[in-house]
């Protein structure tokens, strides 16, 4: 049997019940913290004010006729909690700078949805049947303490 947890968020529109798995946890500061994919919300990003979805942005940078595939992953930051960070990689024959696909996702999504750093990329990890392994993006980027 699985033991559920339930967390009571505040947002700007009123009270919002969160049944979790146990490796959720609020702290005092806010921000919901998961271990991994117990959770639904493992894959998102969750600054202070909202949610993003990964796929979401995904989807929008690769409407971008330069890319050829993308994935996005929350990167901790220490004023927001976590912001998205794109890793891009581009069609062979074509250019695309940071601030272009900065820009090019800017100008279609909230404010707070917009893409805060661009790496490219020569492979986005997958697993056989495509799905992207975030979890390998993630532990790449911590490593590397940014």
């Amino acid at each position: 049997m699985r033991l559920f947890t339930r967390l009571a968020l505040f947002f700007p529109l009123g009270l919002v019940w969160l049944a979790s798995a146990p490796g959720t946890a609020a702290p005092p500061e806010g921000r919901i913290r998961t271990d991994g994919s117990r959770t639904g919300l493992s894959s998102s990003i969750i600054p202070p004010d909202s949610v993003t979805a990964p796929a979401e942005l995904e989807a929008l940078l690769m409407e971008h006729p330069a890319v050829m595939d993308s994935a996005v992953i929350p990167k901790r930051d220490a004023e927001a909690g976590e912001v998205p960070k794109a890793f891009v990689l581009v069609r062979p024959g074509q250019s695309v700078s940071v601030e272009e696909l900065m820009r090019f996702v800017e100008e279609r999504v909230a404010p707070y949805k917009k893409v805060r750093e661009v790496e490219f990329v020569d492979a986005i990890p997958k697993t056989p049947s495509g799905k992207i392994l975030r979890r390998e993006l993630i532990e790449a980027e911590r490593a590397r303490g940014s």
